[in-house]
């Protein structure tokens, strides 16, 4: 969360460093990746630790605790420390209380020994750095981020991988400039825990994008922070999408009016002028797609740091209170459970902001149940994927790797691509397909006319993304509910021809086959994104990432065996060749590829082994 605050700025401060150790890789050997792989759910121990006093606002974190929540399914804890807010024994020299230090280190010691993995950031900062992130002020905050960081890093040098520093907590940045500055902070940080020796040498590290916000993120942080000790960095976003329904809660303001009803099947008609009004999961879809295109798939691990909603009726304020309270309460639920799925399936690690409404931390016991059960639920599923295959001519049903709302919906040969493959949405008596590569939704578009094109759009709840799917012996058609037209293949057999719409016949353009892909899970935690496209016994492809901005990298699984990689494009012009050595079987492609689409062709050198797919440069 968010503090508005002052504070006044020294110079400089005293070098705290003053016993580096010899580096140390024992225990922190993972990378980013490979540990982020080993973090599940998260949950914050929020407004404990961030007060002068421990205590003030929720109860003190003791070792029963963090047992307790473990045991309730959290394997990562996000560990919000105030450092400068009444902890401070010499603020004119930056010295913290060692008595404090020591305290954080025991909680610290516990997350530990209790086998969690534990964030400890530098969080109510009373705005000495999240407030001047600016030229003016940079040399100062660059001294109070070295001095803290040599004192918090050195205490806690002992701890193994499971232990992680996070420099900031929401850092305002509205400008490429502001941006430059603020990555200069993060590697102040970054260096000055490095520079403590041990295994802070090799620890990994988690910095935040501008106001940690997922839009202004993907935006302008075009780059991470230099740090010396190359894949041990972790980016953190937070969540509060939209405001006005998660934290706006003690009345409407000039730039919104509180919202309890969210989420689709969730509005009240009892009191409809406080229903969310336009996107509501398009919006947490498009910020997740930004994170995982910009960063998960690129290999740069991502977490979320904070989200959360707070039901009203636990909240003092007798004058807020939602007239249809079973319905709010089931929106916070729904939101809830809905971040986290879809955090987790953008390869996002989820932290959820615990504040006391949901577990009684003085006693140990579950407060609010039902929202407990949303985040491991939201956690644990996976979202199924089907491809739809087109009877009368094996086409499969393809988004194209179109992005654009109103863009064509296509037809392919099955690639094992991901724009192959749709999620089916039951909405009431109708259901709507959403594709995997774009998120964008199966829509008629309004056209009434016999051949007219199916297209895709965003998240909308229009009667042209609502289909109704009716069962052809054993196979199914799909009626839309706008326009009374079903999908129909026209037989058509030319790979990338466009799907259309057509008035009900018998014919088997009109009757597809639904096959289940996998899983369904969209990434490996806290891995790069990679498409699957073949496995065999001996043999499997995966290349990542899809689509890609300047190369793409190819590699081969469970063989030995060398490859050899044909790219043709839409014409069917080979345009790129490689082949792989027996010592690596990677190949990065694409680099003099023009933006198009193309054929990819993998061939095992010394067997039949042969796949193609499809492959975006953007």
């Amino acid at each position: 969360m968010i503090f508005l605050s002052s504070y006044s700025q020294p110079v400089s401060y005293p070098s705290y460093n003053t016993n580096p150790l010899p580096s140390d890789a024992t225990g922190v050997s993972s990378n980013a990746v490979q540990l982020a792989a080993k973090m599940h759910l998260g949950i914050n121990f929020g407004n404990t630790m961030v007060t002068p006093e421990e205590g003030v606002w929720n109860s003190k974190v003791t070792e029963s605790y963090v047992k307790f929540v473990k045991q309730k399914g959290f394997n990562t804890v996000r560990l919000s420390v105030g450092w400068v807010w009444g902890h401070l024994s010499d603020p004119e020299k930056m010295t913290i209380d060692p008595v404090w230090l020591n305290r954080v280190k025991e909680v610290v010691g516990w997350c530990v020994a209790n086998d969690m993995y534990v964030i400890v950031n530098a969080h109510a900062d009373l705005g000495w750095l999240e407030d001047n992130v600016n030229a003016a002020m940079k040399d100062s905050v660059n001294a109070k981020q070295k001095a803290l960081w040599e004192q918090i890093a050195t205490t806690m040098r002992e701890f193994d991988e499971h232990l992680i520093f996070a420099g900031t907590n929401e850092p305002k940045v509205d400008t490429p400039e502001q941006m430059a500055i603020l990555n200069g902070y993060h590697e102040t940080f970054i260096k000055a825990v490095r520079s403590t020796g041990g295994r802070n040498s090799y620890r990994v590290l988690v910095v935040q994008g501008p106001y940690t916000d997922p839009n202004k993120t993907a935006t302008l942080m075009t780059t991470l922070p230099a740090d010396n000790i190359p894949n041990k960095l972790i980016l953190e976003v937070h969540d509060y999408t939209p405001a006005t329904f998660t934290i706006l809660t003690q009345g409407d303001v000039s730039w919104g009016k509180m919202v309890y009803y969210w989420g689709a099947g969730n509005h009240s008609t009892i009191e409809p002028e406080r229903n969310a009004t336009g996107e509501e999961e398009t919006l947490i879809d498009n910020e997740f797609k930004k994170i995982k295109e910009n960063f998960v798939d690129k290999g740069i691990p991502v977490i979320l740091g904070e989200y959360g909603a707070w039901k009203r009726n636990v909240i003092d304020n007798a004058n807020y209170l939602p007239k249809d309270l079973d319905k709010h309460n089931q929106s916070v639920d729904y939101w809830t459970k809905y971040v986290t799925k879809q955090a987790k399936a953008n390869g996002i690690i989820p932290y959820y902001f615990e504040t006391g409404f949901m577990f009684d931390r003085a006693n140990n016991v579950v407060k609010d149940q039902p929202l407990l059960d949303a985040i491991i639920a939201g956690y644990n599923q996976s979202v199924s994927y089907v491809t739809l295959a087109n009877r009368s001519t094996n086409l499969l049903m393809d988004g194209m790797y179109r992005f654009d709302n109103g863009s064509n919906a296509g037809q392919y040969g099955n690639s094992g691509a991901t724009a192959q493959q749709w999620s089916i949405e039951t909405v009431g008596s109708y259901v709507m397909l959403k594709n995997r590569a774009s998120n964008l939704y199966l829509d008629g578009m309004y056209r009434n006319s016999n051949g007219s094109v199916v297209g895709q759009y965003s998240y909308s709840g229009s009667d042209a993304q609502y289909w109704t799917r009716e069962t052809a012996g054993s196979y199914v058609k799909f009626k839309n509910k706008a326009t009374g037209l079903y999908l129909d293949g026209m037989g058509t057999t030319t790979n990338g021809a466009d799907l259309f719409q057509w008035a009900a016949s018998n014919h088997n353009n009109q009757q597809w086959v639904i096959n289940t892909v996998g899983n369904g899970q969209t990434a490996k935690m806290g891995s790069m994104s990679k498409d699957d496209i073949a496995e065999e016994p001996n043999f499997s492809i995966d290349f990542y990432p899809n689509p890609f901005s300047h190369e793409f990298k190819i590699e081969a699984r469970k063989s030995n065996e060398p490859i050899h990689v044909s790219i043709f494009d839409i014409s069917g012009k080979k345009v790129q060749e490689a082949a792989s050595s027996s010592d690596s079987k990677q190949l990065l492609m694409g680099a003099s590829l023009q933006p198009g689409l193309y054929i990819v062709q993998v061939e095992g050198v010394n067997s039949n082994f042969s796949k193609s797919f499809k492959i975006i440069k953007k």
